[in-house]
């Protein structure tokens, strides 16, 4: 995530170990912008970060 130096993002967790506040403060993204950011665990206890635009 730092590698793509996203300053701005709406983020969302589901059933991932941090909290929105932690991951924020952590990566220093702001809320807002184009970009949404799902933090969340697979049925295979993966922990995935899906980066996502909204269409239209």
């Amino acid at each position: 995530i730092r590698q793509l130096t996203i300053k701005k993002a709406n983020i969302t967790t589901r059933n991932f170990p941090k909290t929105v506040a932690e991951i924020r403060k952590k990566l220093s993204i702001a809320e807002g912008g184009e970009r949404y950011l799902f933090f969340i665990r697979d049925l295979n206890e993966n922990l995935m970060i899906l980066e996502c635009t909204k269409v239209a």
